[in-house]
């Protein structure tokens, strides 16, 4: 057994156990980052239908064909 865990070693390397914890922090720092990315975009999104809120009322039935492009309701404001 002791040439065996010698090989396995070998085979590893002298940082394999770092190496491991490094990538699995690093996926935890991409989770976080995915995380903060995607409320960054909804934040977003909200201000920008608000912003065609403002400027296409669901009263005007002009503004129908904008306020579906961008996932308004048609027959009342946006609440949300």
């Amino acid at each position: 057994m002791g040439k065996l865990s010698a090989a396995l070693a070998a085979y590893r390397g002298p940082d394999a156990v770092e190496e491991k914890a490094q990538a699995q922090g690093d996926a935890t720092g991409s989770r976080t980052t995915l995380g903060q990315l995607i409320r960054n975009i909804r934040y977003d999104r909200i201000e920008l239908q608000l912003a065609v809120e403002q400027g296409f009322p669901w009263r005007n039935p002009d503004s129908a064909a904008l306020r579906t492009v961008f996932g308004l309701p048609l027959d009342r404001p946006l609440s949300e």
